[in-house]
């Protein structure tokens, strides 16, 4: 396998999946539940659209994703060193991976990375909480 690409976009990894129906009319609408879904998706589109120049998307695809997601206050002490004890703690609050995981396989696909996420037959995901200095985001790889 080749690497196709590899990319790091900063923020803060944002869920997608949830949505909420609504009425308008005699009509239900579904509408994404996070707020912060649709800037974190234009950073990724934007960050991967960076990529595509000359490209012919790979069929198939293997993507590995790692998620470093915030440390919460309570991991830090008052000088701002991560505590001992959460210093090798596993990102275990929300968000779902899976969902995590959504966002960004349809970022790939509107990106042009890939044709149709359905291309992706095999993927590496891990979260954690990032660690200073690193910068909380997305570490994204496409190999063919």
């Amino acid at each position: 396998m080749g690497i196709v690409i590899r990319v790091f976009v900063e923020g803060i990894p944002r869920p997608q999946g949830s949505k909420q129906p609504f009425r308008r009319g005699n009509r239900i609408v579904l509408v994404e539940s996070s707020k912060h879904l649709p800037e974190w998706r234009r950073r990724l589109v934007s960050a991967l659209q960076e990529h595509t120049g000359y490209y012919t998307p790979p069929k198939p695809a293997h993507v590995t994703l790692t998620f470093l997601m915030p440390r919460p206050k309570a991991h830090y002490d008052t000088k701002g060193h991560v505590k001992k004890r959460f210093k090798h703690a596993a990102h275990t609050p929300r968000p779902d991976l899976d969902k995590l995981t959504r966002a960004v396989f349809d970022a790939l696909t509107i990106a042009g990375i890939v044709e149709d996420d359905s291309h992706i037959t095999s993927a590496v995901i891990a979260k954690r909480y990032a660690d200073s200095p690193e910068n909380t985001g997305v570490c994204i790889t496409v190999e063919a």
